[in-house]
């Protein structure tokens, strides 16, 4: 049975081989064990083994490496730190199954945006943390603002209503006293929301 789902997963083993891997290469990690009094061999888990996390299979771990690089833009860092571990799980799944098709997928096709792409302005670490915090906990933001046209820095409190993400470049919608605007200024400091 378990042949049957490893072949239905795009993994085409011989019966050998399984049970080699099973007995030499998994139980050493997994409390695994056989019962060998009668062919074909029962493999098992052991009674008081529990595993809280989820067994990653490859349309899953395919999955979160193409999401990755498209959700890193949009969720808040803490978010993105909690599942950096998941994406490097499935990275690393799909980089040791070489002869399975669907692992290679992710090398082979990438999303390209219609016309010229927007490059994204440079935004250091500390600047997204404090927007997507506070856009998360519905706090204002103080910035400053510098036109094109003008040397002057201007300050502004910003209350931050939610991100717009197109390509490869990510605006912040906020409100600025009666005036919705987009903002892709620095911010120096938090605030409680008013």
């Amino acid at each position: 049975m378990l042949k049957e789902k490893l072949a239905e997963r795009g993994f085409n083993i011989d019966t050998r081989s399984l049970q080699r891997d099973l007995s030499q290469k998994l139980s050493t990690q997994f409390p695994i064990g056989c019962d060998d009094s009668q062919k074909p061999y029962q493999w098992y888990f052991d009674r008081d083994f529990q595993c809280q996390l989820p067994a990653l299979d490859v349309p899953s771990a395919l999955t979160l490496v193409l999401a990755e690089e498209y959700l890193k833009g949009l969720l808040p860092p803490v978010v993105v730190g909690q599942l950096s571990p998941h994406f490097t799980d499935a990275r690393r799944l799909l980089d040791e199954m070489n002869s399975n098709g669907l692992s290679q997928w992710a090398r082979k096709v990438r999303a390209i945006p219609n016309g010229k792409a927007l490059i994204p302005a440079a935004l250091n670490e500390m600047t997204w943390q404090i927007v997507s915090q506070a856009l998360l906990e519905q706090k204002s933001v103080d910035v400053e603002y510098l036109s094109r046209t003008s040397k002057t820095k201007k300050h502004f409190t910003l209350h931050p209503q939610g991100l717009v993400s197109r390509h490869s470049v990510t605006y912040l919608l906020a409100q600025w006293t009666t005036m919705t605007i987009f903002v892709s200024s620095p911010c120096t400091a938090l605030k409680q929301p008013l």
